[in-house]
């Protein structure tokens, strides 16, 4: 069968755990691209081995800085950005080859993803939709973490309810989870910096984001798993806001010591 007209872009740093499972997903696609930040495990053994067209890049702590110029770098305008831990079944690679094949005027489309934590699927996210392919020509992506590809045109989506065309999301460690939660925490100062952090948030804020995700998402249909994945969501808006609050603390001028406050 003839391969898909479009570049797989995988982004890695050290991701050899899963990348060979993603790359054997990704065999339909003409072109399998992966963009390295440094990795020094078995990741580029296992992209050469597979014969991926590699591309290397500084190491941002973060994918969204490479993603841009990996898409400029792609030889087709149709592109699709899997991520290292992300398994695409044979479903989607089928749903994906007959909507390239005539998109009309759709110029990007929004793919459901089932996230994998600890012993379970986190229904509670589901859809978790991701903006993962779309037509490089229109689309730039923008450096900040967690940002998402801008898009000049219409934007479709999949279904949610064919679970079977969803991205299935393989689960993290707790040692990465919390790895990623302090660096991604960090990044994200600048961007959450524009309010500022008062007591009433700070308090309501990380306790409504564990309440919404446990309790109205669902999460406690999950027992123990639910529970933990909705504490750590609570958890990762307070270090972020807590850490936005420390940035705010090194703005404010030092006052000097032995100096008493004039009234």
């Amino acid at each position: 069968m003839e391969k898909i007209k479009c570049t797989a872009i995988i982004h890695t740093r050290n991701a050899d755990t899963f990348l060979q499972e993603v790359i054997d997903r990704l065999l339909d696609f003409d072109e399998i691209m992966v963009v390295d930040m440094d990795s020094t495990d078995h990741t580029l053994d296992i992209a050469r081995r597979n014969g991926c067209r590699i591309i290397s890049v500084e190491p941002a702590g973060y994918a969204e800085p490479a993603r841009d110029l990996a898409m400029r770098a792609a030889s087709h305008d149709w592109v699709f950005f899997v991520d290292a831990d992300e398994i695409i079944p044979e479903t989607l690679t089928a749903y994906i080859r007959n909507f390239i094949e005539n998109p009309g005027d759709v110029k990007g489309l929004m793919v459901a993803r089932r996230n994998l934590f600890l012993d379970t699927w986190r229904r509670a996210d589901y859809p978790d939709y991701q903006l993962r392919l779309f037509d490089r020509r229109v689309s730039y992506w923008p450096k900040e973490v967690h940002s998402r590809p801008h898009i000049n045109g219409k934007i479709d989506r999949i279904p949610a309810k064919h679970h079977e065309l969803a991205m299935i999301h393989k689960p993290p460690t707790m040692e990465a989870v919390m790895e990623r939660m302090n660096r991604y925490t960090t990044f994200e100062v600048d961007r959450r910096a524009k309010k500022p952090v008062t007591l009433s948030r700070i308090i309501f804020k990380p306790w409504f984001r564990f309440f919404k995700s446990f309790f109205l998402k669902g999460g406690f249909l999950h027992g123990i798993s639910g529970y933990i994945a909705a504490k750590n969501d609570a958890i990762y808006l307070f270090f972020a806001m807590s850490k936005v609050y420390e940035h705010s603390l090194s703005a404010k001028p030092a006052e000097e010591p032995g100096r008493e406050k004039m009234k």
